[in-house]
Parts: structure tokens; C-alpha cells; sequence
């Protein structure tokens, strides 16, 4: 599935706008599956059909709406339990992500990994309760779902404790 994120009525127009016109103001996406720019010839026409539909492609979006409901549903912050700076790779909590030293092996480390390694660099000063894991893993451009999985082993060690994440939307494209 190919995703691009545009600003708001930079697609393909559509009921939005009336969602979040003022004394509305209820915080609206847009998915569509037109290229953007260039929507087919039957959009808002007396020929546009639920037959224009493909099975497959209404499953993707639905998949897609499933998978952005979770993450609203199981995105947190995280609250440090601990003062000063603890070592992930401590047998104690075993957390480190191993990233090797390029230097050491002379082959160079693949952009996951080194997103990663930068991730585990910072990741203590985001445990502040005020980043959701969404904000971490969109910061270091790494799957939702596996950062969720790694911040819960640090709560699992007793480090972070986790708190309901508030739904922020902004109107910030505008």
C-alpha cells in the first residue's frame, strides 16, 4: 500500500471542509485512493457508482482504518521511573538493540538500524510523559507497532509506566 500524506484540500476534494467549518470544527481526513490532482472522470458525476468499486481496494483502505483505529486506541506516554541514565544494554533489562560498529566490521549499517540506534540514544528523554509513542516513532521514522513493542518491554522491566495518550488533531495544514 502506497500512502501519501498531503495538506488539507491539497487532494482530492471532498466533504471536509464542512466537517471543520467553524462551530463545527470536527477535526476530518480524507482517503482517497484517486491520484491526486487527477481524479477519475466519474468522480461527483451522474456515472460515479458503487460497480467503479474494487473489492480489493476497499479491503486495503479497510485494513488501513483498522490498523489507524489501533493506533489511536493503544497510543500512550511514557513516564520514567528512574533518575539519571540507565544502560539498555545491562543484562539487568537487556533492551539494546544491537547496532554494530561499521568501524569495527567495515560494512556500513542499513537506515533502520542506524533510525534505531539514534532512537535508543534519545529514547530516555522522551520518557517524560508528555511523547506519545506515535510522536517517537514518527520523529525517527520507525513502525508504530514495533517501537509500542520496545517501549513495552521497558515498562515490562518496571523503568516507564504507561498513561492514555490524549487525541490531539491539529488544524495545522490549513
Amino acid at each position: 500500500m502506497s500512502l501519501e500524506f498531503v495538506a488539507f484540500r491539497k487532494g482530492v476534494g471532498n466533504d471536509e471542509t464542512v466537517w471543520e467549518a467553524p462551530r463545527y470544527e470536527v477535526p476530518f481526513i480524507q482517503v482517497s485512493r484517486a491520484n491526486l490532482g487527477n481524479p477519475p472522470p466519474e468522480y461527483h458525476s451522474s456515472d460515479d457508482s458503487a460497480d467503479l468499486m474494487s473489492h480489493d481496494l476497499l479491503n486495503e483502505c479497510f485494513e488501513l482504518f483498522k490498523m489507524v483505529i489501533n493506533v489511536l486506541e493503544t497510543n500512550v506516554t511514557c513516564k520514567r521511573k528512574f533518575s539519571g541514565l540507565i544502560s539498555l544494554s545491562n543484562p539487568k533489562y537487556d533492551l539494546c538493540r544491537m547496532r554494530i560498529d561499521p568501524a569495527v566490521n567495515g560494512s556500513s549499517l542499513s537506515d533502520e538500524t542506524e533510525r534505531w540506534g539514534h532512537f535508543q540514544d534519545c529514547v530516555v528523554f522522551y520518557l517524560d510523559g508528555s511523547h506519545t509513542v506515535l510522536d517517537m516513532a514518527e520523529r525517527h521514522d520507525l513502525p508504530y507497532f514495533d517501537v509500542l513493542v520496545y517501549l513495552a518491554k521497558i515498562r515490562d522491566k518496571s523503568l516507564v509506566e504507561f498513561y492514555s495518550a490524549p487525541h490531539r488533531f491539529s488544524n495545522a495544514n490549513y
